[in-house]
């Protein structure tokens, strides 16, 4: 879900604080920097190599606009927290979770009463058995 919303924790990076478990990868965005310094973000980051002299990236070598030395690629963490998100997600997608929850009552509703009619058999064939294994006894 924190990756789907660019979100972490549900007030933010500060709900892990005070823990001992460990912060998820979704909480982190990959940070590279550009050839003009500039440190874009998520998607839009550029991937140069491991070396600088060729390798993969966009515009990668001094000779080809690059910066001389190689990048590290960091990781920032994301500060923004996934409950405003997600309120805002059930507030955009009431059909759906309407949808699923009205399906799940329904499919409840369905198997607590094959649950009854079950339970009502089985009492019914119970009496039917102690009737006629008295008469048995009887006749």
């Amino acid at each position: 879900m924190q990756r789907h919303l660019n979100c972490c924790g549900w007030h933010g990076p500060a709900d892990f604080a005070y823990t001992n478990d460990p912060i998820d990868e979704s909480c982190y965005e990959t940070v590279v920097r550009s050839n003009s310094g500039i440190w874009p973000r998520g998607r839009d980051a550029v991937d140069f190599g491991e070396d600088f002299g060729g390798g993969g990236g966009a515009g990668g070598g001094v000779a080809g606009g690059g910066v001389a030395g190689p990048t590290v690629p960091t990781k920032k963490m994301k500060e923004e927290g996934c409950g405003d998100s997600l309120v805002g997600w059930f507030r955009s997608n009431k059909l759906v979770w309407a949808s699923v929850l009205a399906s799940l009552f329904a499919l409840q509703a369905m198997a607590v009463g094959i649950a009854i009619y079950i339970l009502a058999r089985v009492k019914r064939l119970r009496k039917l058995r102690s009737v006629t294994a008295f008469l048995e006894y009887f006749f």
